[in-house]
């Protein structure tokens, strides 16, 4: 099958490296993956990519449209509003286009909401969405799947910590903390993370951040951590956790999306409170560990392979539509 991927393309790297795996694991089982990256900010930016996306459909047979974010299924929309045979559409949502705080939550994006929910309604061959709670909240189960994305086993991997440290040139004599995320995304809550860490007086410790990090540098940052935070007000199925359970790494979270399901009962990883003092005790007790965890094993269901083949049959049952 030919399947186009319409997403974002203003990260540094152009296109989310989540959904460039994604694409990478389908193409393996070989099918045809190409990409469509929207660039631009805005609902401006997204407006210009609809004559772009049309020209593209007319001009190529694809049997897949796959459109990761809600609002690139807006523009996967109006790109075939006038084509009379429309190419199937398959909405995946992540969690932020669908839990977004009261705080964002303004009347143009209210309005935006009711859009992408007509759409997911009416014009949507199947919806893909990450947790339960994402699905409880779409409330369309007779064409919706939970399938959270999958995780790289071959470079998500456990490595020596004290090796990394040193190319790192991270200090010996301190625990390292690991806040995976870019702290100036307010989602992720960097202030709980940032003031629950000068809390701990049991160790010294460093508080490391991710900003403009290479994808696959993230498992040697990881590995060289003592532990690794997520202190976000919300999320759908954070790549980030997974991630760290494949590194066998000690792991602190809020309770979101599907964090607790993913790491309960795994020795080492905790959930807590939204506040800085449980916070920073249930980072306190992860330090102690002072070990790997066994999490990996907890992961096999979440493979890219396995979750690729998962979205293929999806794929496959779109065919009685050609």
């Amino acid at each position: 099958m030919n399947i186009l991927f319409v997403s974002s393309g203003n990260k540094k790297q152009g296109i989310s490296p989540i959904i460039k795996k994604q694409g990478e694991s389908i193409s393996k089982k070989n099918h045809n993956i190409e990409y469509f990256t929207i660039k631009g900010k805005g609902i401006k930016g997204y407006l210009k990519s609809v004559l772009p996306l049309f020209k593209i459909l007319k001009s190529k047979k694809h049997d897949i449209v796959h459109a990761h974010y809600g609002l690139n299924a807006i523009v996967c929309h109006l790109s075939q509003l006038f084509r009379l045979k429309k190419t199937p559409l398959i909405i995946s949502l992540m969690g932020s286009d669908l839990l977004i705080p009261k705080s964002e939550n303004t009347l143009l994006q209210k309005w935006i909401n009711i859009y992408i929910y007509w759409i997911l309604k009416n014009k949507a061959n199947h919806i893909i969405v990450k947790t339960s709670e994402l699905n409880k909240k779409v409330n369309l189960p007779e064409k919706t799947s939970i399938i959270p994305n999958g995780v790289d086993f071959n470079l998500f991997k456990p490595l020596n910590k004290s090796k990394l440290q040193d190319e790192l040139k991270w200090s010996n004599d301190y625990k390292h903390i690991l806040f995976a995320a870019n702290p100036e995304r307010p989602v992720k809550n960097y202030k709980l993370a940032k003031n629950a860490t000068d809390q701990i007086n049991e160790y010294p410790v460093e508080l490391h951040v991710l900003v403009d990090i290479d994808h696959d540098e993230i498992p040697k940052y990881m590995n060289a951590s003592d532990v690794v935070i997520l202190s976000s007000l919300f999320e759908g199925s954070p790549n980030v956790i997974k991630e760290a359970m494949a590194c066998n790494r000690p792991i602190v979270s809020t309770n979101v999306g599907d964090v607790k399901l993913i790491i309960e009962n795994i020795e080492g990883c905790f959930i807590a409170e939204e506040e800085t003092i449980d916070f920073s005790k249930k980072m306190i007790q992860a330090l102690s560990f002072d070990k790997s965890t066994e999490g990996r094993k907890n992961m096999h269901h979440l493979s890219e392979d396995k979750v690729a083949e998962k979205i293929i049959h999806i794929y496959e049952k779109m065919k009685p539509d050609f």
